[in-house]
């Protein structure tokens, strides 16, 4: 039932997200926008795509120096990342059997309410409280011995599976800089 709820929240927060940088996108093109009226700000961390993240952003302006954010980070369960890499790096041929197979994912959602300190209008230094539910999974199969009381060894595997499910919070102290106004807004490039 956790997978499907998961799987459920992450598909109507990308719907939600998606819908509102469509809306966003075509209230733009109008030709009396002023971007000073602007109040939703929709960001795609392309850079979490090099480790199979998939990381989203919604920002909306409450006042000129206050907004609310919702962001959502999911990662299908799939291989470890850059593992031909890890397979040069590992030069024991059993280690690298026993994680070859590891499999991860996750799926964390985190709101948070920004102060912004300066001018405000998603510019400048913001302060943020902010909570985040995550959910980890991971997997490997484990293979072992078994000998039997005849001096016979097999090898049998077993699946090991689990996650974890947390909640953190903290406070950020954020600047947007010059380099988010030169670059489109639905492209994140924040670590």
């Amino acid at each position: 039932m956790r997978k499907n709820f998961t799987k459920t929240i992450a598909f109507f927060s990308l719907m939600a997200i998606f819908t509102i940088a469509a809306t966003s996108a075509v209230h733009a093109q109008g030709s009396n926008y002023d971007d000073s009226d602007e109040k939703n700000l929709v960001k795609w961390n392309v850079g979490a795509l090099l480790l199979k993240n998939f990381s989203f952003q919604y920002e909306r302006a409450i006042t000129q120096k206050i907004s609310g954010a919702v962001g959502i980070r999911f990662s299908p369960k799939s291989g470890v990342p850059f593992s031909s890499a890890l397979k040069n790096a590992i030069d024991d041929d059993e280690t690298w059997e026993s994680i070859k197979d590891f499999k991860t994912g996750n799926f964390a959602i985190t709101p948070e309410v920004r102060f912004y300190l300066g001018k405000g209008g998603f510019q400048g230094f913001y302060v943020a409280p902010f909570i985040r539910y995550a959910n980890y999974t991971a997997e490997v199969p484990y293979s072992f011995d078994v000998e039997d009381g005849a001096g016979n060894s097999r090898t049998e595997v077993i699946e090991l599976d689990g996650n974890v499910n947390s909640f953190t919070g903290g406070l950020l102290l954020v600047h947007n800089g010059k380099l988010q106004k030169i670059c489109n807004r639905l492209v994140d490039f924040r670590s």
